[in-house]
């Protein structure tokens, strides 16, 4: 009777054991199902991209190579002059800009990081290769500036206006043509 207790005793431990393995095997599978399918969601699919086809990184009908466009449809996208697109393109002034302001006879410090926004990428390499120029100008257009100029949305917009006119003001210098769209702040610290 004592071996007849034994073996019922074994044969539960073992369909506890086999439901154990089994429940192991079946989250591992779910756990790899799940990463294979993050996986292929990342990578994009086989889908065509509309805006590699838009931009002309496939061969043109009339011969043209990969990535070459021709002048009338360059002159019929959005942005201006050179390379443009549809999309936009950011360059960020780094390090972020540090200036000096007066903060009712003290001297306070303002930080901010500065983007650049152009849908040319023309416009974005000669914001890049001039950039030594706006950096400086930007510097002296927000250095010394008044607590009350700084402070608010509303001045904050003034200022971004500002900084925009004075990087199409050295690109218009330096390259003939402005072409940047948009300046965003995207940190505005001050203390």
């Amino acid at each position: 009777m004592e071996q007849n207790m034994k073996q019922i005793k074994q044969a539960g431990k073992q369909k506890g054991l086999s439901r154990l393995v089994l429940i192991i095997i079946i989250a591992v599978v779910v756990l790899i199902g799940a990463g294979v399918g993050v996986a292929l969601l990342m990578s994009g699919g086989d889908e065509e991209d509309p805006l590699a086809a838009e931009l002309g990184e496939e061969t043109g009908e009339e011969g043209e190579k990969e990535g070459e466009k021709s002048e009338e449809d360059v002159a019929n996208q959005k942005g201006g002059h050179g390379g443009v697109g549809t999309r936009a393109l950011f360059w960020s002034i780094e390090p972020p800009l540090v200036v000096n302001y007066d903060k009712f006879g003290k001297t306070g410090f303002l930080q901010v990081s500065i983007s650049v926004m152009t849908y040319n990428s023309g416009v974005l390499d000669a914001v890049n290769q001039n950039s030594p120029v706006i950096r400086n100008n930007l510097l002296l257009l927000f250095n010394g500036r008044k607590y009350e100029e700084l402070i608010g949305a509303e001045n904050q917009m003034r200022m971004q206006e500002e900084a925009l006119a004075e990087v199409n003001r050295v690109l218009k210098e330096f390259t003939g043509k402005g072409g940047a769209n948009n300046v965003y702040f995207t940190a505005y610290i001050m203390q």
